[in-house]
């Protein structure tokens, strides 16, 4: 361990992940010649090149492949460490919480979230990611909380179901097809107007074996407003729904296999008993509970990964 500090496992992490020694000191916020030191003085301490340039890219080492599982771990580690506290007094701690979620998420549950968050623990910060974000920082521990459907939680770190939602299809209310003419048919005549970024819906259809053309692809929660004065169609979870989106278009049952969508919240194995995310767990249980979504209770029991 001797020379081995903590800044040369965290710039290791990252050179592992970005494969880029301008991008790594971006995100290290460090210049590009300190990075290239710390790179320079770890492949002297593993005897190991790590990353070697092929083309016009650099790719990892046979030996930096098997460094980057444990070198994540052990960032977690550390930093559930460096975190915990005896006690957690929200009235009086100081600090952040960053929390992943989904777009549909962030709009059915954020607004409340953070409201409460803001009256009970009034010191603390929240930042809210966007699920496309790296998810090497939840395993590094650098992440919170994930709010996610389910089939994008992790099977070796705490997680529970919190409510479920589900998949419909809409367009609009004056261009749209007649309410009950939504079939496979109908829908694969259509032209569909998609969200960016990963959704379980794509692979779910593709596996059905179910085409659809794109007219266009904007963030999720643009589609309800999007589609308006459209021919195209669309398929969202429906509490992504405001009652004055309701109005303006029509609202379809998805056609096809279950469109149901179990969400649930998961937080690092490493910070299972901290007080500061026990805290939060249940603050965001209480949320969920207060905003009447659908309880866990009443929908059968979430798809095992």
């Amino acid at each position: 361990m001797r020379g081995f500090e903590l800044r040369y496992l965290v710039a290791l992490d990252v050179l592992l992940t970005e494969r880029h020694v301008g991008r790594a000191a971006q995100r290290l916020n460090l210049s590009q010649p300190a990075v290239s030191n710390s790179l320079a003085w770890l492949r002297y301490h593993f005897d190991d090149e790590l990353l070697v340039r092929i083309g016009n890219t650099l790719q990892l080492t046979p030996f930096a492949e098997t460094l980057r599982a444990p070198v994540r771990q052990l960032l977690a580690e550390i930093n559930a460490v460096a975190s915990l506290r005896a006690n957690f007094s929200p009235e009086s701690a100081t600090g952040s919480f960053r929390i992943v979620m989904a777009q549909p998420t962030v709009a059915t549950l954020a607004p409340a979230l953070l409201r409460r968050i803001a009256n009970e623990a009034p010191n603390m910060s929240v930042e809210i990611v966007d699920v496309d974000s790296d998810i090497n920082r939840f395993k590094r521990g650098e992440i919170d909380l994930l709010v996610l459907p389910w089939q994008y939680l992790h099977e070796e770190h705490g997680r529970e179901e919190l409510f479920s939602d589900q998949w419909v299809c809409i367009a609009c209310a004056e261009n749209g097809p007649a309410p009950d003419e939504m079939d496979r048919q109908t829908f694969e005549e259509a032209r569909h107007l998609l969200p960016q970024g990963p959704q379980p819906l794509n692979s779910e259809l593709a596996a059905q074996g179910i085409r659809r053309e794109v007219a266009a692809i904007v963030p999720p929660l643009l589609i309800p407003d999007v589609i308006v004065g459209t021919p195209w169609l669309a398929c969202v979870p429906e509490l992504l729904l405001t009652d004055a989106q309701r109005e303006k278009v029509t609202v379809y049952s998805y056609p096809f296999r279950d469109s149901t969508i179990h969400y649930g919240q998961q937080w690092h194995a490493e910070a299972d008993k901290d007080p500061r995310l026990l805290w939060l767990r249940s603050i965001v249980r209480q949320v969920v509970q207060k905003l009447e979504l659908t309880p866990p209770s009443v929908i059968a029991s979430p798809p095992v990964n």
